[in-house]
């Protein structure tokens, strides 16, 4: 059997699961839709449930949007590898895609940030040891998929024979967004160098040097996205990023989307001072006006501000 019939067969199989989570997830949200109407105008006592369905059909929405979206590109990676474990042997296949997608305890496609993920974009390495556990890397496998259709393959690592490599995958990805005048993720696509800065200890401080264009507002986003995932308890309400302006703000909606960023509080500089002014000294009254400057009031005020500020 040929490697592309193997790949078709088995995004066959995890086509069947993201229809299956689909379907529950519509059952959910017309169950909640149907509660939402019968009850109408809610009285007191219903206003609570009235509102929790009204959510809940909400959220149910938002998942079987995003499964549309899974479903089109359920993933681009494969590991083949064998485990060796207190004398134990067990050869392992696993694929790494944007979102988890499990059946019951079997794990169908690994989160790209998941530890799993880690080994897949670690590069020249081909053993790799995660807790006690020894994995040897047999293959390594990029696998290019759109419209929930299988395009190519390509073999980045085999072991025992030696590939002349040439990254045809990168290319063609980079090809497929170059036009595109916003922020895209490079989830397919990470360096080993790029994975060690997303991957970095979380009470670690990095300082990422580099030109305008080479990527460094893409890789802090995943790492972003990263800390997010592997530490749930962190408190979103108190993130907070900044950017430099309204228009490279509005850029980033669609990685933010793709990198489950949505609810973090990105704002740009100028509102960020313009918050802290209207917290701190109140009492002071700036206009916002164009050309990045503002203008105070009255000579009183300015005065007034100066002594605040002073103080």
């Amino acid at each position: 059997m040929s490697e592309l019939v193997t790949e078709n067969k088995y995004l066959d199989k995890v086509l069947e699961r993201v229809n299956e989570l689909k379907d529950m997830v519509i059952k959910d949200r017309d169950y909640y839709l149907k509660e939402v109407e019968e009850m109408g105008i809610p009285d007191l006592e219903q206003k609570g449930y009235f509102k929790k369905c009204k959510e809940l059909a909400f959220k149910a929405n938002e998942k079987y949007v995003a499964l549309n979206e899974l479903e089109k590109n359920t993933h681009f990676g494969r590991m083949d590898l064998t485990l060796n474990e207190d004398n134990h042997t067990e050869n392992l296949v696993m694929y790494i895609g944007e979102k988890s997608i499990n059946k019951g305890i079997e794990n169908l496609v690994y989160d790209w940030r998941s530890p799993v993920g880690n080994l897949y974009y670690m590069s020249n390495q081909e053993d790799y040891k995660y807790k006690d556990t020894i994995y040897n890397l047999n293959l390594k496998r990029q696998i290019d998929i759109s419209n929930s259709k299988i395009n190519n393959i390509y073999d980045t690592f085999v072991r025992g024979r030696n590939l002349n490599v040439t990254d045809d995958f990168l290319m063609k990805v980079l090809n497929d967004k170059k036009n595109r005048n916003e922020f895209v993720d490079i989830i397919k696509t990470i360096q080993s160098n790029q994975n060690s800065i997303i991957r970095d200890e979380l009470n670690t401080n990095s300082i990422v040097q580099g030109v305008a264009g080479s990527g460094k507002t893409v890789v802090l986003l995943h790492r972003l996205s990263y800390l997010l995932y592997n530490y749930p308890e962190m408190d979103r309400n108190k993130l907070l990023f900044i950017t430099p302006s309204t228009i490279f703000k509005s850029k980033l909606s669609n990685i933010n989307r793709s990198l489950s960023l949505t609810t973090i509080k990105m704002i740009t500089m100028e509102d960020y001072y313009l918050e802290k002014i209207n917290y701190y000294l109140p009492s002071i009254k700036i206009n916002r006006v164009e050309k990045d400057n503002f203008k105070i009031q009255t000579e009183k005020e300015n005065k007034q501000m100066s002594r605040e500020a002073y103080n």
